[in-house]
């Protein structure tokens, strides 16, 4: 019987340390999945960052073609072009 227990104790033994190596995994993956999640918040903020100046870069594109368009209009309408 004393052999048995000494089987169970070893295999106990066994799942402890697996238990722990498995814990300290898990304890890295986490680690991993933050990071990633930092970094993708990270990216998406210069990318918001960049639509922001995209968007006003455009506007103001826009803007000087609209008054290139009222010249031209203009010049049409006087028959210079």
């Amino acid at each position: 019987m004393s052999e048995e227990i000494q089987k169970l104790k070893d295999r106990i033994m066994y799942f402890e340390s697996r238990i722990l190596d498995l814990n300290k995994e898990l304890d890295i993956a986490r680690e991993e999945i933050q990071a990633l999640n930092l970094a993708s918040e990270k990216r998406e903020t210069e990318l918001l960052q960049i639509n922001l100046d995209h968007q006003e870069v455009n506007g103001k594109l826009r803007e000087k073609l609209s008054r290139y368009e009222d010249k031209a209009a203009h010049y049409r309408r006087k028959g210079v072009i």
